[in-house]
């Protein structure tokens, strides 16, 4: 059984913990770091799961060369779908093609994971934002 945050001071903290790194540890840790805290994140929670997009979206998006190297590099098939949930968020910030080629091109290498998430429609609604 998933072990959520019992309360939305238990989240602010991960997330208050996160950003304190920033700028002090490289990137791929802070993108592992938001990845290993979401499942903690009760799906009906929808105010921490805004905010979470929110603040996880804007760090990729304002590091896009890392984040792209992440995603080509270090992604496992599970990151891969969590991250699904932010792309179109990533792609209205960036405006970048790249990402979304890279996004394409990663979900190649998970196709049973894109299957059974439904990881190509969110990079379809992503690039729609291109």
């Amino acid at each position: 059984m998933e072990q959520y945050f019992n309360c939305d001071d238990d989240f602010h903290s991960a997330l208050k913990e996160i950003k304190s790194k920033v700028g002090t540890v490289p990137y791929k840790e802070i993108f592992r770091l938001f990845l290993n805290i979401r499942p903690k994140i009760f799906g009906e929670c929808y105010w921490q799961l805004d905010e979470y997009d929110e603040e996880f979206s804007s760090i990729m998006s304002n590091h896009l060369p890392e984040t792209v190297d992440f995603i080509k590099n270090d992604c496992t098939e599970g990151d891969f779908s969590w991250l699904s949930e932010i792309f179109d968020e990533i792609v209205e910030k960036t405006k970048s093609k790249e990402f979304v080629n890279c996004i394409k091109e990663t979900a190649k290498k998970f196709p049973e994971e894109c299957e059974k998430y439904y990881i190509i429609g969110a990079i379809d609604d992503a690039e729609g934002y291109l």
